[in-house]
């Protein structure tokens, strides 16, 4: 049997049976390999799966087969923080094909069983497979930059989709939504709804806006058309940081601090400035000594709130 030194390769690799390089085999009995390929439900959740499987050799994790794994996937996407992991030296994993035993087993008898699979939500679901049926040379790639997110991240997409196409097609208006990669290296995602769709002079200035402003590396941009779902997307590894792009990030970061100063941190009550609850409760005498307080002594107060629909989120 493969299986017990495929779950081992980590201690084969600490006793120094097995190379130290950063690239891992994946050893896997064939016909685990067939169920892998019939539960994965798309070329970049594929991906992904081999991804993370071949990181937990570096875990504690003691499971009894490939398919212990594949079903913590479905379950948890098969992340962990190494931090959170630190100091266990085995953690067995129980349980987790239970779903995929009635699957294969139950339904022979009759039961009435939900196929195993990661729960990523319709409207994100629907994304990552109109990117990969654009035939494009990076479309799994794109889709995979979904498919890695954590469930805040697919439920933010999902709801996105749903309302802003809707939105669009009822107005016309036009709407973004960005997430944000902690890295390394920075990485962002913006998700572009119109009528039209495609990728205009607008959106990749507002690109190259995000990547500057956030000092990301990589950034993946992906248009949508809202009657159709017809989506196309493009990656942009690099930007040049020219004087106008630069002045444009500082006024909108200065707009923006502002902008907050005025909502949320500047209350008027019995003559005295006041923090918004939750953030502190020290009153300011006046708007200028709060300004000072931020660093905001000559900020300009915005006439209008950003046209973006600003979702920027840490996600994993």
């Amino acid at each position: 049997m493969i299986d017990p030194l495929g779950m081992q390769l980590g201690v084969a690799r600490k006793k120094g049976l097995l190379s130290d390089k950063p690239q891992w085999p994946w050893c896997i009995f064939i016909n685990d390999l067939r169920i892998v390929s019939e539960l994965i439900a798309s070329p970049s959740e594929f991906v992904l799966f081999v991804q993370r499987r071949l990181a937990t050799n570096l875990t504690p994790y003691a499971a009894h087969d490939e398919l212990d794994l594949l079903c913590k996937f479905f379950d948890d996407g098969l992340y962990d923080v190494p931090a959170e992991l630190k100091g266990a030296h085995r953690i067995a994993l129980h349980g987790y094909t239970d779903r995929l035993d009635q699957w294969y087993v139950g339904r022979a008898h009759g039961a009435v069983v939900e196929k195993p699979g990661r729960k990523i939500p319709v409207g994100a679901r629907s994304l990552m497979q109109a990117l990969e049926a654009t035939g494009h040379p990076g479309r799994t790639r794109a889709a995979l930059w979904l498919a890695e997110l954590a469930q805040d991240g697919l439920d933010t997409i999902d709801d996105f989709v749903r309302r802003k196409r809707a939105q669009t097609i009822s107005s016309g208006e036009r709407h973004d939504a960005g997430l944000i990669f902690r890295g390394p290296p920075v990485r962002g995602i913006t998700i572009y709804v119109s009528r039209e769709g495609g990728a205009t002079s607008r959106e990749v200035d507002h690109v190259h806006f995000r990547m500057v402003l956030t000092g990301a590396q990589e950034w993946l941009a992906i248009f949508i058309r809202a009657a159709d779902m017809r989506t196309e997307f493009r990656f942009f590894d690099r930007v040049e940081r020219t004087p106008c792009l630069a002045s444009r990030v500082e006024r909108w970061q200065r707009e923006r601090r502002a902008e907050y100063i005025a909502r949320c941190v500047l209350r008027a009550f019995n003559g005295h400035i006041w923090t918004c609850p939750g953030c502190s409760q020290k009153p300011y005498a006046s708007p200028a000594e709060a300004h000072r307080a931020f660093g905001e002594e000559n900020a300009m107060i915005p006439s209008h709130s950003s046209r973006h629909d600003g979702l920027y989120l840490d996600t994993t």
